[in-house]
This record gives C-alpha cells, sequence and structure tokens, in this order.
C-alpha cells in the first residue's frame, strides 16, 4: 500500500514518523514526571505517557478510516483529538514550571486514563458500526432491487398467460383429409408426418 503512495506522500509520512518519535520521548519524561505529581504510584507512571499519546494515536487512527463519516461523528472524533493534545501540552507545561498540583488538579489528572479508555472504547464501536454500513447498504440496494424486479416479473407473467388463454379460445384452422374427414390444423400436420395425405382447409 504505501508503494502506490506518491514520494511526496511518502517523504512526509517519514517526517512525521522521526517528529513523533523525538515528541514522544520529550513528552514521556514530562509526562512520567506529571503523574508522579498526580500523586500515582511511582513504579508505574511511565503507564501515564502511553495512555495519552496512545490516545491521541487512537484518534488520529479513527479521523483516518471515519474521513467520510457524517459531520457530527467527525467532529466527535476530532474533540477527542483535541482533548488528547491538551491533555499532552498541560503535563508538559506543569512539568516544565515545577508546579505542584493542588487536589482538584491531581484529581483530574488521575481520571485521564479512565476518560482515555472509555473514548478508546467508544470509537472501536463507531468504527465497526461505520464498517458495516456498507454491508447494509448493498443488502438494502439488493432488497429494494427485488422489489422492483418483482412487479416487472409479474406483469411479464400476467401477460404470457393472457397470451395462452386467447390461444386457447381462439378456434383452430380445421382441415379436411383425403378421405373426407375435418380434423384440427395441428392434428393434420402429425398425421402429414405419417404420411396422410390432406386435402385442404376448410
Amino acid at each position: 500500500m504505501i508503494r502506490r503512495w506518491p514520494l511526496e506522500v511518502r517523504v512526509v509520512v517519514l517526517c512525521t514518523a522521526v517528529v513523533a518519535l523525538g515528541a514522544g520521548a520529550l513528552s514521556w519524561s514530562a509526562l512520567t514526571a506529571f503523574a508522579a505529581s498526580a500523586r500515582i504510584a511511582p513504579a508505574i507512571t511511565w503507564v501515564y505517557p502511553v495512555v495519552v499519546d496512545g490516545q491521541m494515536a487512537v484518534g488520529t487512527a479513527a479521523a483516518l478510516v471515519l474521513r467520510h463519516a457524517p459531520r457530527r461523528t467527525r467532529a466527535y472524533v476530532w474533540s477527542l483529538i483535541i482533548a488528547s493534545i491538551g491533555v499532552s501540552v498541560a503535563g508538559n507545561a506543569v512539568h516544565a514550571s515545577g508546579a505542584v498540583l493542588p487536589p482538584a488538579a491531581a484529581a483530574l489528572a488521575s481520571a485521564v486514563p479512565a476518560a482515555a479508555l472509555a473514548a478508546s472504547l467508544h470509537l472501536l464501536v463507531v468504527i465497526v458500526r461505520a464498517s458495516a454500513q456498507p454491508d447494509s447498504r448493498a443488502r438494502r440496494e439488493r432488497v429494494g432491487s427485488a422489489a422492483v424486479a418483482g412487479p416487472v416479473l409479474t406483469r411479464v407473467g400476467r401477460q404470457r398467460a393472457r397470451a395462452a388463454v386467447a390461444r386457447t379460445r381462439s378456434p383452430e384452422p380445421r382441415v379436411r383429409l383425403a378421405d373426407g374427414r375435418e380434423v384440427s390444423a395441428g392434428h393434420a400436420r402429425r398425421l402429414r408426418a405419417h404420411g396422410v395425405e390432406v386435402v385442404r382447409a376448410v
């Protein structure tokens, strides 16, 4: 898939990956210290930057997958991305300033992992539903085509039935045989196939 991208797109992707690695390394240290100031156990403070930056990555991937979704869905996805960026920027700023978080701010910082989990799960549900919509749309189109074709086929069947009834109601021509008998044209054709002489139509 990457080989199909134009050269300029591949260059941008490579540069973005380099920036992401550098920013992630720098943010890792700051967010780890921020987690410590939020009174998270020192042994697991390294998980905090994984959650914050990971939520940002999940939102970016969702924005790509849902780029053709309704505007409301796209706005929701981008709001989650902006919220993740805000948390990351706030954590880096607090670490750089050396400020000590008050209890209320520490409580909000501690709630970020749970909020990130809920947002990631909800994005997963939205993506799964969006991926199932094309199948449902195709199924509805097939049902609609069948509903349109049904009456057409029914009309054709009625026309054929009326033609068959008309043929049965119209009198079949009579043919006189050499021995004087009169038979139907169909019977006469069968007799002629067996060598019986037919004189003329009646």
